[in-house]
């Protein structure tokens, strides 16, 4: 026994045995022997438990490791995530768990860190930035057919369930709706037909005003462009 807690071993005997004299001041020989009274009462219980020897420090070791698995469960876990490298620890710990007792089952954090030892953890795909969309300034519709307004004001299903998106098109000096027209999707290609024949009839505006949802405009990509609006 190293003589640190040889030393240390003698201070707790003493503070024992005194502390179990009849007359004993517990608060009075905390202080003396510059411990806390929870520290005292500690050393006090591990004595009337288990005798001189509950005074010797306990080890620090945890009772079980995260990681101790058995070789042949790493080795297993490694063939999974090579076969399947899509599949997360969470994957791999319900697949595992199909053919493993309960109790041999590995954590998901247990799996996690034996794939980051393995090598075998995928960089997660980096987020699409949303890139700012800097607009031009709105020019005054002094006249009509100067600035025209699109937008689609929000959907609902028709008594027979088909899927409604309402389409309005308006002259923004006149306040003339040019378009008002139910669609059953807002993809760019349904969308251009309507375009192109307002364009017919009406001619082509100045400018045209668009919200920011799908297909007239994207605040993920350069000046907020679409295939429709470009």
């Amino acid at each position: 026994m190293p003589w640190r807690e040889k030393n240390r071993m003698k201070l707790r005997e003493e503070f024992v045995l005194r502390a179990l004299e009849p007359d004993a001041n517990m608060a009075a020989l905390c202080r003396e022997y510059t411990i806390s009274r929870k520290t005292g009462y500690k050393w006090l219980k591990r004595f009337r438990e288990a005798g001189i020897g509950g005074l010797a420090d306990l080890s620090r070791r945890p009772h079980s490791s995260p990681l101790r698995v058995s070789g042949e469960l790493v080795l297993r876990i490694g063939e999974l995530a090579s076969t399947h490298p899509h599949w997360g620890p969470r994957k791999l710990r319900a697949v595992l768990a199909r053919t493993l007792e309960a109790d041999d089952v590995p954590s998901i954090r247990t799996i996690a860190r034996i794939l980051e030892r393995a090598g075998m953890v995928r960089k997660q795909r980096r987020r699409r930035t949303t890139i700012e969309v800097s607009r031009p300034d709105i020019p005054e519709a002094t006249r009509p057919n100067e600035l025209w307004t699109a937008d689609f004001k929000g959907w609902w299903r028709t008594a027979d369930g088909v899927r409604a998106e309402p389409l309005t098109i308006r002259d923004a000096h006149s306040r003339f709706v040019l378009v008002a027209e139910l669609m059953e999707t807002t993809k760019g290609s349904a969308v251009r037909e309507v375009f192109e024949k307002l364009f017919e009839r009406r001619g082509l505006p100045r400018a045209i005003l668009v919200d920011n949802g799908s297909p007239l405009s994207c605040t993920r990509s350069p000046g907020g462009l679409t295939t429709l609006s470009a």
